[in-house]
Formats: C-alpha cells, structure tokens, sequence
C-alpha cells in the first residue's frame, strides 16, 4: 500500500515475505564450549574447533517467514508515455528500512521449537526497478531489492536466555499487479514530451 506525494516521489508500507535455511552437514568453526549438561556427546572445554552440523547437533531456519515489515521511498523518472498519457513506463530507485519479524524453527542438541513470530531485528537495504502503468489505474512492476539483515534477537530452543543472532545480505526480485486512484487533487494533462512525469 503507497501513496504518490508528488509525481515523482512516493512512500509505500509494504511486507516482504523472505526465507532462510541454514546448510545442514557443513563444517564450520565453533567458538565456545559446551557443557555436558547440554550434550555429552559434543561437551568440549576447546576454544575453539572444527565441527559438523548434524541434526543432532544443530538445525536453524526461517522457513515459516523471515518477514521485513519496511517503509519504502522511492523516486520516479518517466522514460515513455503513449500519445493520450494512458499509458506510462517509469524507472524508480528507492531505499526501504523495518523490523524484521521472523519465526524460526531452531533445534539445539536435540532441544527446541518452531517459534512464535517475533521481532528479532532490522533490516534495511534499496531497490530499483520498472513501473507500467497502462489504462490511467492499474500498474505492472517488477522490483529488484537488495537487503543488509541484522538479527541480534532470534528466539530458539524456548527458554527466555537462549537466543541467536545472525547478519547477512538478502536479495529477491519480485513483480507486482495493482490499481492506483487519486484521492485529492485535479488530474494533471497529459505530458507533452512524451516521457510522462506521472506514474
């Protein structure tokens, strides 16, 4: 859901549903211990050591939603318009910020649950793209996004001090069919130089 401020600009609420699964058996280094009341079978007292991420040992996904509620701003350039300004094909460039609500299924040494959706951290990023608008109210837009993810506060086996936290870049593409309409305001003539400034 958006709204046009001006021809060129607009602000938009939007919810982009993302996913992430942690590669199971791979090696990685672990920093830390473990005690043997969490594991007798990987209780170290090493600082750090090469180990393998079993199911047994470790599963970490966001499979039922790694959600970004964000607040998009994006900024329009008009690249072609038809000779009745119907039709209109704009670029748009934007940035987007907002808290990242995941539910993560976690399993620690046999232990965990498939979590309850919770804000666990932010993310923020920007996007470009095409936006179509054909017959005055509806649009066609396909959107490439790129994300920079922190999340200091991931819940996991269900007690209250055990968390996670993880940070990584996301990508998606996505495309999207709408209508628009003018709340206020009178309608603009329809460009003369044939780019359309008007989404």
């Amino acid at each position: 859901m958006g709204w046009f401020l001006r021809d060129r600009w607009s602000i938009s609420l939007g919810l982009d549903h993302l996913k992430d699964v942690m590669v199971r058996d791979q090696s990685v280094r672990m920093d830390g211990y473990v005690e043997s009341s969490r594991s007798v079978d990987y209780a170290t007292g090493e600082a750090s050591q090469q180990v393998k991420l079993t199911n047994d040992f470790l599963t970490y996904e966001h499979t039922d939603g790694l959600n970004l509620l964000s607040v998009d701003v994006e900024h329009y350039d008009g690249i072609w318009a038809s000779a009745n300004g119907r039709q209109r094909l704009h670029v748009f460039e934007g940035i987007h910020a907002g808290p990242m609500i995941p539910r993560s299924d976690v399993r620690l040494f046999g232990e965990g649950m498939n979590n309850v959706f919770h804000v666990a951290g932010v993310g923020v990023g920007a996007q470009l793209g095409l936006h179509f608008t054909f017959l005055d109210h509806f649009f066609f837009r396909a959107t490439a996004k790129g994300s920079w993810v922190d999340l200091p506060s991931v819940l996991t086996t269900g007690t209250a001090d055990d968390r996670a936290s993880q940070h990584f870049w996301a990508y998606q593409g996505s495309f999207v069919f709408g209508g628009q309409f003018r709340l206020c305001g009178k309608k603009d003539a329809a460009p003369s130089n044939g780019t359309g400034e008007r989404p």
